[in-house]
C-alpha cells in the first residue's frame, strides 16, 4: 500500500478502472504475501505429516491385525476359564462338608459289615475251649447292632451284656 501514496490522483484513477492493476497490489502488498507464505508452509507440514502417515500404515496394520488375534485368543482363554469355573463348581458342590461326612459315613458302615461278615464264622464247638463256650456264644448271640450316629462304638441289644 506504500506504492499508492506515491501515486497521483489521475494514476489512482486509471489504477481504479484497471482490474488487473488492483489483483496485482493486492499480491504485492506484504499482508497477502505473508498469507501466501504460512499456506504453502502449511501445505508442505501437512504433505510432510501425510507421508509419515502413510510409512506408518503398514505397521498399523501388522499391529491392528495382531490385535485382533489376541483379542480372539483372549475370547477363547474367556470360555475356556468360564468352563473350568464351572466345573469347579460342581466338583466344590459335591465336596461339601456334609456330602464328605454322609460318603464317609456309609463307607464306614460298609467296612463295618464286611469285617462283621469275616469275623462271624460260628466256631465249632469242639474247638472252643473250656469254660469259654458260654462266653463266646452269648457274645455271638447278643445281638449287637450299629447305630447311625457313631459306627465305631457298637451298643449291645440286651442289656447287662458287656464285653
Amino acid at each position: 500500500m506504500e506504492g499508492l501514496k506515491d501515486k497521483t490522483l489521475q494514476e489512482l484513477e486509471e489504477m481504479q478502472n484497471d482490474p488487473e492493476a488492483i489483483a496485482r497490489l493486492a499480491l504485492e502488498s506484504p499482508e497477502v504475501q505473508d498469507l501466501q507464505l504460512e499456506r504453502e508452509m502449511a501445505l508442505a507440514t501437512n504433505r510432510s505429516l501425510a507421508e509419515q502417515n502413510l510409512e506408518f500404515q503398514g505397521p498399523l496394520e501388522i499391529s491392528r491385525s495382531n490385535l485382533s488375534d489376541k483379542y480372539q485368543e483372549l475370547r477363547k482363554l474367556v470360555e475356556r476359564c468360564q468352563e473350568q469355573k464351572a466345573k469347579l463348581e460342581k466338583f466344590s458342590s459335591a465336596l461339601q462338608p456334609g456330602t464328605l461326612l454322609d460318603l464317609l459315613q456309609i463307607e464306614g458302615m460298609k467296612i463295618e459289615e464286611e469285617s462283621e461278615d469275616t469275623a462271624a464264622p460260628a466256631p465249632s464247638p469242639s474247638r472252643e475251649a473250656p469254660g469259654r463256650g458260654e462266653a463266646a456264644s452269648s457274645f455271638a448271640g447278643a445281638g449287637w447292632r450299629r447305630t447311625s450316629q457313631a459306627p465305631s462304638t457298637p451298643t449291645p441289644s440286651a442289656p447287662g451284656n458287656t464285653p
